[in-house]
């Protein structure tokens, strides 16, 4: 009898060692933060492209119009597709110990342009705007139909802290780039 309770004890022993193993690797895998630029990059415009809570609620109309909340709900659901369709290639890698950068050509809706090209309409026929509510709603038509794209170069910033990576926050210009509303007046 003591060699088959030997045998048991080490088999459940050699089973709790498996499993501990197992979890500890998936641990790590879970719960790792990544170091890695490029992974930050992706990770970065991801969080665009599939409209993170945080990215969501940062959105802001950055014209100078003053929008009700029917219209500000519209800007959203038009900036949110543009962020769908955000297009990212990382092109240009560049480290030292403890700095780097890396380039990447992002191409977006130019909502810009389109928001530009509503409001020459609106300047040059302003007999057919009855009220500013016109105005407004017909600008952002505009860049809801809008299918006009623009290329922009965006370089990421990381230096290091405490040996790992830290990406820096994007520029308020990089950020209107992303959103395709780089060129307007006010800053998001």
């Amino acid at each position: 009898m003591k060699k088959i309770n030997k045998k048991r004890l080490l088999l459940v022993i050699g089973i709790i060692v498996v499993v501990l193993i197992i979890l500890i690797l998936l641990f790590k895998v879970i719960f790792k933060k990544s170091d890695d630029p490029t992974k930050m990059v992706k990770d970065y415009y991801k969080s665009y492209i599939k409209l993170s809570d945080d990215v969501v609620d940062n959105i802001k109309y950055t014209f100078d119009d003053k929008l009700s909340d029917a219209q500000l709900k519209k800007f959203k659901e038009v900036v949110k597709f543009q962020y769908r369709e955000l297009e990212y290639t990382i092109n240009e890698k560049s480290f030292t110990d403890d700095y780097g950068t890396i380039s990447t050509e992002i191409n977006v809706v130019d909502l810009n342009s389109c928001y530009d090209k509503g409001n020459a309409y609106i300047l040059a026929y302003p007999k057919k705007f009855k009220n500013d509510v016109a105005k407004i709603d017909y600008k952002i038509e505009a860049m809801d139909k809008c299918e006009e794209d623009i290329s922009y170069n965006i370089v990421f910033n990381f230096y290091k802290e405490k040996g790992k990576w830290v990406m820096k926050n994007p520029t308020k210009a990089d950020i209107q780039k992303i959103s395709g509303t780089f060129g307007s007046d006010d800053s998001i």
